[in-house]
């Protein structure tokens, strides 16, 4: 992993510390997908300390849920802004498709 990643690893535990850890981060699939990687990776440069390194390990974890390898924070897991909005446009489809069923439509 690059020392770029390291940084950008540093200064999301950073912002994470100066919120104390609190849940309302909700990471893009890039930010998602860097911390699925540097969780699987035993790499370590330097750049960051090995005591940053250790306790970002116990903020994220992950985890095989239905063959897939997913995030964690503590016991919830971490949803990217990608999935919640295609969620939310699933909640927003169905709630249409019922109001057209009430109307006969």
């Amino acid at each position: 992993m690059s020392s770029t990643q390291y940084e950008h690893f540093y200064q999301l535990y950073y912002n994470l510390k100066e919120t104390t850890m609190k849940y309302f981060l909700i990471p893009t699939k890039t930010t998602y997908d860097k911390i699925s990687k540097y969780l699987t990776t035993n790499q370590v440069d330097g750049s960051i300390s090995i005591n940053t390194l250790t306790h970002w390990r116990k903020v994220y974890s992950i985890r095989e849920v239905d063959n897939q390898n997913l995030v964690f924070y503590g016991e919830r897991k971490v949803i990217c802004e990608e999935e919640l909005f295609e969620e939310h446009m699933f909640l927003y489809t169905e709630h249409m498709f019922l109001l057209d069923m009430e109307d006969g439509t």
